[in-house]
C-alpha cells in the first residue's frame, strides 16, 4: 500500500497547463495526416473482416465478461478503466490499463501495463471515471452500495490522505469520505464530482478557477455540498479541466469554473465559482465534459456542444470556441457519450434500428460496427484520441493512439483499425 499527501501552489496552475495542453495539441495536430471532421461520422461501418458476429447478438454481459452498461468504461489521459463481471464469485470488478506512474491502475504499484489489470480491493462496483491530463492521473469508482473509492494522484476526497490543496496520492482505493449513497460521479482535471440519491452535488479537491462551484475559489479535502436538484441518472453530472456541469431534474444545465475556450456554455469566458445556468439548453438527459468542451444529450436525441472545438470534435460547423451551446451534427436518436482531447464518440440509433458508434474530430475512426438493436453499448475516450466499445457480448474492442498502453492490446502501438481487446479477466 502507499499513500501519500501531496501540497502544490495553485497560483498559476490553470494558465501554466493551458499553455502546455496548447502545445501538445498543437504536436499531435501536426503529426497527423488526416483531416479533422467537423461532424460525427459512422466511417467504415461493416467493412471489417471477422465483425460479422457484431450484428443481431441478443446475448447482455454474463459472467466473465465486460459489463456494457453506461459508465462501465471511461479513460483518463493516459489510462483506461473497465467493469468486469467476475466469473467467479463476487461483485464487479475494476481492470486498468496504461500509465501508472501515480498509481492510477491502482493495483499497488506504480508499473505500467498495456494490458488490462485488476485493482485489488474493489467488488460490486457500477461506474468508473478516470482523469489525469499534464499532472497526475486517477481513477473513481462507484459501488452499488453507494460509496466511491478513489487511487492515484489527485482529488481523493478522504481528509486523512490529501494535503492542504485537496490532493494526494494512493496506489490503491481509498474510500471518499462522507458519500454512501452516490448514484452517478465523475473524474476532473483535479477534482471530483458526484449526485447523490436525492439530487445533492458534492465536489471535492482543487479549486484554482471554482471548479467546485463553492463560492470561493478555496481547495476542499473532502466532499462538499455545492447544488441540489439535480437528476440522478448517469451521466447527470460532468467534470472537466477546472469546471463541472450538472443536468437539473427539470432538464436545465448549470456549470461552474474555468471559463476559458467557452467552456461554462454562457456566451462568454468569464469564471464562475458558483453554478450558472447554460441558455439555451432544455431536457437535457445527460452531460459528458473532458478537458475544456462539454457535449449534452437531449431528451429527442439530438446533442448541444459548447467549448473547444479546433479539431471539429463537438461535431459542429464551427471552429475555434464555440461559447454557447451549437447542435452536433449528429442526427437523432443519440444515446451515450464520450469525449476526449481532440475527438469525441457517441452512439446512435439509425432508422434501421441499428445501433452504431460515430466518432467527430481529429484522427476519425474507421470500421466501428453497426449494434443490434435494444442492447446496451459502452464507449469511452482517453486524452489520447482513441475508443474503447464494450459490446453486448461483453467484449471489448479499441481503436486509435496507444502511447501508454491504453487501449489494453498488449503493447503501444497505434490501432488504425478496430481490434479486439486481449482478454485478461
Amino acid at each position: 500500500m502507499f499513500l501519500r499527501s501531496r501540497t502544490t501552489s495553485p497560483g498559476s496552475a490553470v494558465m501554466r497547463h493551458g499553455r502546455v495542453l496548447r502545445d501538445h495539441r498543437a504536436s499531435v495536430a501536426r503529426a497527423q495526416t488526416r483531416r479533422w471532421a467537423r461532424r460525427w461520422t459512422a466511417v467504415g461501418i461493416g467493412t471489417v473482416t471477422g465483425l460479422t458476429t457484431f450484428v443481431g447478438l441478443a446475448a447482455p454481459a454474463f459472467a466473465g465478461t465486460a459489463l456494457a452498461l453506461p459508465g462501465s468504461v471511461d479513460g483518463g489521459g493516459h489510462h483506461s478503466l473497465l467493469v468486469v463481471a467476475p466469473s467467479g464469485s463476487g461483485g464487479n470488478q475494476v481492470y486498468a490499463t496504461g500509465l501508472n506512474a501515480d498509481g492510477q491502475l491502482g493495483n499497488g504499484t506504480t508499473t505500467d501495463s498495456s494490458t488490462f489489470v485488476k485493482v485489488p480491493g474493489l467488488s460490486g462496483v457500477r461506474a468508473v471515471a478516470a482523469n489525469g491530463y499534464l499532472g497526475g492521473g486517477f481513477s473513481l469508482a462507484l459501488k452499488h452500495d453507494g460509496t466511491v473509492w478513489a487511487w492515484g494522484e489527485g482529488p481523493l476526497g478522504n481528509p486523512s490522505h490529501v494535503g492542504a490543496d485537496g490532493l494526494g496520492e494512493s496506489h490503491v482505493p481509498v474510500q471518499v469520505s462522507g458519500i454512501t449513497n452516490a448514484t452517478a460521479i465523475d473524474a476532473g482535471a483535479d477534482h471530483a464530482i458526484a449526485v447523490l440519491a436525492d439530487g445533492t452535488v458534492k465536489t471535492w479537491g482543487a479549486n484554482h478557477a471554482g471548479g467546485l462551484g463553492t463560492g470561493t475559489t478555496n481547495p476542499s479535502p473532502g466532499p462538499v455540498t455545492v447544488l441540489t436538484g439535480v437528476s440522478t441518472g448517469h451521466g447527470s453530472v460532468a467534470a472537466g479541466w477546472e469546471y463541472s456541469a450538472a443536468v437539473m431534474a427539470n432538464g436545465t444545465v448549470k456549470t461552474w469554473g474555468y471559463g476559458a475556450n467557452g467552456r461554462l456554455g454562457t456566451g462568454n469566458t468569464v469564471n464562475s465559482t458558483i453554478p450558472v445556468t447554460v441558455p439555451g439548453v432544455a431536457n437535457a438527459t445527460l452531460a459528458e465534459a473532458k478537458m475544456d468542451a462539454t457535449l449534452v444529450r437531449l431528451s429527442d436525441g439530438t446533442v448541444r456542444g459548447w467549448g473547444y472545438n479546433y479539431s471539429g470534435l463537438l461535431g459542429t460547423d464551427s471552429g475555434g470556441d464555440v461559447l454557447t451551446p451549437e447542435v452536433a451534427n449528429s442526427g437523432e436518436m443519440a444515446l451515450h457519450l464520450a469525449l476526449g482531447w481532440n475527438n469525441s464518440l457517441a452512439t446512435r440509433r439509425t432508422t434501421l434500428g441499428t445501433i452504431e458508434v460515430r466518432m467527430s474530430g481529429l484522427f476519425p475512426g474507421q470500421g466501428f460496427p453497426h449494434i443490434s438493436p435494444g442492447h446496451p453499448t459502452a464507449i469511452s475516450t482517453t486524452a489520447q484520441d482513441n475508443a474503447l466499445i464494450v459490446h453486448p457480448d461483453g467484449s471489448v474492442w479499441g481503436q486509435g493512439f496507444n502511447p501508454s498502453g491504453e487501449l489494453g492490446v498488449g503493447d503501444t502501438d497505434p490501432r488504425h483499425g478496430i481490434v479486439a481487446v486481449p482478454k485478461t479477466w
